[in-house]
């Protein structure tokens, strides 16, 4: 059993109720309401039968972390939902609501949702992991793309953005961070239920 460890001294905290915590360990919330208790955990801790293999990052809705789905032997982006929204009624209704039809969308340019719920009180997504991380990553540490590349992207994009759409989803939050992209095809991220809007 994992037990409580120290987290590092900040100014700075976070909806999750506390600073970043350091290097070579994730973020993992008990069950609970907001405001209760919160305590790192070492990689190798589990929320079903997702293994959690390192924090990706960390946004206002909650933490994405590389996790292992033990029952199919896949690796996956699993977004656990910080406590402040997975613990509001409407915020669940919507989240599945939206979370269905994106596992629904078929799309060469949108990532995969592959599974969504909630397991041992932890409010989750998972969804295709993407080597190479987002767009946004990718000009930060090798500069901005070629014009011919950039007019792909985009292209590529806007496509998944059409299907997404086409699905009843528009997605309120494009941006480098948003768009996944190694090398290949250009996908938008799945869309968190705060950063999209039913389509008329």
């Amino acid at each position: 059993m994992v037990g409580p460890a120290a987290a590092p001294r900040s100014s700075s905290t976070s909806r999750w109720g506390r600073s970043p915590v350091e290097k070579g360990r994730v973020l993992v919330l008990r069950p609970g309401g907001p405001g209760g208790p919160r305590e790192p955990a070492a990689v190798g801790a589990r929320i079903g039968r997702f293994r959690i293999l390192e924090q990706l990052g960390q946004g206002g809705m909650g933490v994405v972390y590389r996790a292992m789905e033990e029952n199919l032997g896949r690796e996956v982006a699993l977004k656990v939902i910080a406590p402040l929204f997975a613990h509001d009624p409407e915020f669940r209704e919507r989240f599945t609501r939206e979370a269905r039809a994106q596992a629904s969308l078929e799309s060469a340019h949108v990532v995969a949702v592959y599974a969504h719920g909630e397991e041992d009180g932890y409010l989750y997504i998972a969804s295709q992991l993407i080597p190479g991380g987002d767009l946004g990553q990718l000009i930060r540490s090798q500069g901005v793309p070629s014009l011919v590349e950039a007019l792909e992207i985009i292209e590529q994009v806007s496509s998944g953005l059409a299907d997404a759409h086409d699905a009843g989803l528009v997605h309120r939050d494009i941006k480098p961070g948003t768009c996944s992209y190694a090398g290949g095809p250009a996908r938008c991220v799945p869309i968190s239920p705060t950063s999209a809007s039913p389509a008329g």
